[in-house]
């Protein structure tokens, strides 16, 4: 009986035990605490961590992390297990093969051993100084290598597995063992199996044990897969070694907890019609409800808000689309997606998209150009010429050239102009000037609109290597002396020249005409007056305030400088009834000089290939109808009557009156 009753006490003193200790468990659990003290017994190559350690209510994990930076502390002490203590306790690691003279920093670092999803608890950050080695300046790092390390030392590079993943940010593990090498230690990381990206370097000393490398990458992508690996690079002779490559999954937006403002891309449209289309875009949520619009206009201000819709925060990519209706026909309309959620507004791209003609209307697109062959190429000009028709958008014109038959790089161009968007053929030229001499250059005319860019054929001309003598040129008429100490010469010199000599009638040519101030002084308020033929009809001209009057076409040139040179050119076309074969044309350009008037003239023959050989012969008869034909047919006529009056009548009369008629 007293057996069972001490039994019975034992047994009950022991379940009263258990039940205290788990209480005190649960009570103390969390209770965690760890402060970095001073390092001490510091020589050149090594020095002693000290910490207190607090681990009253559970077993935990301690380490010291240090490094040559405060910012980077990426060595690690080997972890050791410190068990239940209702006491602080100190905790010391010795570390070794440190660099002579060199400033590094420490903390001591805790962890509850219950499980490895418990926080980190680090204490404050300490610095001490390794001490100069012996015949050393302080302040001379010895640059160590380690001893007999090449590139045939091994190495053990292990990449380990990331952790602390989140939708930004993961934290990079591996581990080296550099024997007896000092290296270098760097990740490199990016996404889709791509390591285009690298960590800082950080410098690691001699170790016999292998040491931990971690790493924070940030501003990742959200839900994407990155691959990554641990790389390591000898002091001694920079060859390098790498561990294997791993691979990790950021968190979307959705489960880390983050949100960023939408991702808005908007599409091109699609079933267009006379008088509707179909927007579309992709819109990214990033993590919030989202709400996403369109905005569209006939400008590129916009200004009609149409299709709001609601993106649930779960989707990480939504496609989004409109059916817009009562457009107009034939007409440009502009359009984005835009999207809107709690971090923010993202506003897309803007498209444009062209809606059907109605029937009869022009089709709207990009313009048509065309390069027509150079004029007037001297010594260092020449006169570029195209065409273009519009196609239903405003259109600017320019030209491009170059020393190299496929502009590569940087083309040089002239300042654009604009024709308007009407659809028919319109003449632009344009004078180059600044050449070299013997040169080869290229060009091209180009036209560009609403609806994109054309480029007319290349061509190319080389420029003169000596001077030509003018053309059909005639000295100055001037209505008063030239300024004191001038030569009694030309003061101006015009060349003209035709970019068909000998056309067909019925087709377009140009007419170009080139001026030189061949005197020291300003040639002030030029005028070019072009005469036309009969048979020419005039169409356009390189000069945007042209006048015509009749068969007198007046260019407005301004002021020539002083040995100063231009040209200007008008486009005609031969009448398909021209009469003549060969056509007069004339130019005079009249201005001022030192309060003095003078004039210069140029005339040229154009001829007419195939001319209207019928309209001469027409006029021919028309002009002999007019004169004799017409006095011979009137004397016919008086002649008739005459004999009719004078000779029937009367023989009329007389047989009437004979009985025996």
């Amino acid at each position: 009986m007293t057996n069972i009753i001490k039994n019975r006490f034992l047994l009950g003193l022991l379940a009263s035990t258990l039940v205290s200790m788990a209480l005190l468990s649960t009570a103390y659990a969390a209770e965690l605490a760890v402060s970095t003290q001073n390092a001490s017994s510091i020589s050149p190559t090594s020095a002693v961590l000290n910490s207190m350690v607090d681990v009253t209510g559970s077993a935990a994990s301690v380490w010291f992390e240090y490094g040559t930076s405060s910012d980077l502390l990426v060595n690690y002490t080997p972890i050791q297990m410190v068990g239940l203590n209702f006491t602080p306790q100190s905790f010391s690691r010795t570390l070794t093969n440190l660099s002579a003279n060199t400033t590094y920093y420490f903390r001591a670092a805790v962890q509850s051993a219950s499980s490895s999803s418990e926080p980190i608890l680090h204490g404050e950050i300490v610095s001490f100084i390794t001490s100069a080695s012996q015949g050393q300046d302080p302040g001379n790092d010895p640059g160590s290598t380690g001893s007999s390390c090449d590139a045939q030392t091994e190495i053990n590079l292990t990449t380990d597995t990331a952790s602390s993943i989140s939708g930004n940010s993961a934290l990079l593990s591996g581990t080296v063992n550099t024997s007896i090498c000092n290296v270098y230690v760097w990740f490199e990381y990016g996404k889709n199996g791509s390591l285009s990206n690298s960590t800082p370097k950080s410098r690691v000393g001699l170790n016999y044990t292998a040491a931990h490398y971690n790493y924070p990458a940030s501003d990742l992508d959200t839900n994407a897969s990155y691959s990554f690996r641990i790389a390591a690079q000898r002091v001694s002779d920079n060859s390098i070694e790498y561990g294997s490559t791993l691979t990790f999954n950021t968190l979307s937006a959705s489960e880390s907890g983050l949100s960023s403002a939408p991702g808005v891309t908007t599409n091109s449209a699609s079933s267009k019609t006379l008088n509707s289309a179909v927007l579309d875009a992709t819109i990214e949520p990033n993590g919030s409800y989202t709400s996403a619009w369109f905005e569209y206009g006939t400008s590129e201000g916009l200004g009609n808000t149409i299709g709001t819709k609601g993106i649930s925060s779960n989707d990480e990519k939504a496609d989004f689309n409109y059916a817009l209706t009562g457009l107009s026909a034939n007409t440009i309309y502009y359009f984005r997606a835009v999207a809107q959620n709690d971090s923010g507004t993202t506003r897309g791209n803007i498209y444009i998209f062209i809606t059907g003609p109605a029937e009869g209307a022009i089709s709207l697109g990009r313009p048509t150009v065309f390069t027509a062959a150079p004029l007037l190429v001297k010594e260092t000009s020449a006169l570029l010429n195209g065409n273009a028709i519009a196609n239903g958008g405003s259109t600017s014109v320019w030209f491009e050239w170059s020393e190299d038959a496929n502009f590569t790089g940087a083309a040089n161009k002239n300042s654009p102009q604009n024709i308007g968007q009407n659809n028919s053929e319109t003449y632009f030229a344009y004078s180059l000037t600044n050449l070299v001499l013997g040169k080869t250059y290229y060009f091209r005319a180009v036209a560009q609109n609403p609806y994109g860019t054309s480029y007319g054929e290349t061509k190319n001309f080389t420029t003169k290597i000596s001077a030509q003598p003018a053309v059909n040129n005639s000295y100055p008429k001037t209505s008063g002396a030239l300024p004191a100490g001038k030569p009694a010469a030309s003061a101006l010199t015009l060349e003209a020249e035709f970019d068909n000599n000998n056309p067909p009638a019925g087709t377009k040519n140009i007419y170009a005409i080139s001026y030189t101030n061949n005197t020291n002084s300003v040639l002030k308020d030029a005028i070019l007056k072009i005469t036309l033929p009969n048979e020419a009809n005039y169409l356009a001209s390189s000069f945007a305030n042209a006048g015509q009057d009749g068969n007198t076409i007046t260019l407005k040139i301004g002021d020539i400088a002083a040995k100063g040179s231009g040209s200007a050119s008008i486009k005609i076309k031969i009448n398909s009834l021209a009469k003549a074969q060969t056509l007069k044309f004339s130019a005079e350009l009249s201005y001022d000089i030192a309060g003095k008037n003078g004039k210069e003239n140029i005339s040229n023959e154009l001829k007419v290939s195939n001319y209207s050989l019928t309209a001469s012969v027409l006029e021919t008869l028309g002009s002999i109808f007019s004169n004799l034909f017409v006095d011979f047919i009137l004397g016919l006529l008086i002649g008739a009557g005459a004999y009719h009056y004078f000779v029937i009548n009367k023989k009329g009369k007389a047989d009437a009156e004979d009985p025996l008629k």
